[in-house]
């Protein structure tokens, strides 16, 4: 019985609990608190790398998750949607659409698979 709590202990308790399950229980709550506590740390040097990256002229690339994400973007953004098709924003007959890459007709933006990382913007070109 080296595993359940001193006799004086449980006879001073209404249950006894195996000392391994107590020391089991304050180690899962210790690494619950570590595991939440790296998490928030990570989030903070990610956001302290975008910081840094943004001062050096990098940036992470913007996403376009709905369609209206995609309807703000200008004509000649070129995006590459979730399934890694890639197509640039334009216009035919006073409506935007996609032309992707490869394809000799333009597609619709409903066509485009969600979320779509954008590629390019058309200042970028210059």
């Amino acid at each position: 019985m080296g595993d359940l709590l001193d006799s004086e202990d449980a006879a001073n308790s209404s249950s006894p609990i195996p000392a391994r399950s107590v020391d089991s229980m304050s180690a899962a709550r210790r690494s619950a608190s570590s595991i939440v506590f790296a998490k928030s740390g990570a989030n903070h040097i990610l956001a302290d790398f975008d910081r840094l990256a943004g001062l050096l002229g990098y940036s992470r690339p913007r996403v376009a998750e709905t369609e209206a994400d995609i309807r703000a973007l200008p004509a000649g953004a070129v995006i590459r949607d979730a399934i890694t098709n890639v197509g640039e924003l334009g216009y035919a007959k006073g409506v935007m659409y996609v032309f992707w890459a490869g394809n000799e007709c333009e597609d619709e933006l409903a066509e485009i698979t969600l979320p779509a990382t954008v590629l390019r913007m058309p200042e970028e070109a210059k």
